[in-house]
């Protein structure tokens, strides 16, 4: 099954990766109770949802609040 950049951003669970994200961010935060290498890990992946997120509003598929959800202030 052939699947395209657009259908995966489309059918992204955006909350739940909001979620993970922020997981990820608590988690390397904790950097006494990770290795380096492990908190390098996170931030990679953190970086990599970022540029998803990124393009997915730029892009002008999805929009920003959808994406980043409700921004309060």
């Amino acid at each position: 099954m052939s699947m395209y950049i657009d259908d995966v951003l489309k059918f992204t669970d955006w909350r739940l990766l909001r979620r993970q994200k922020q997981w990820l961010i608590e988690t390397a935060n904790l950097e006494s109770e990770i290795s380096d290498g492990d908190c390098m890990l996170c931030s990679g992946i953190i970086n990599f949802i970022d540029s998803i997120q990124d393009a997915a509003v730029d892009s002008g598929l999805l929009s920003e609040s959808i994406v980043f959800g409700e921004i309060n202030g």
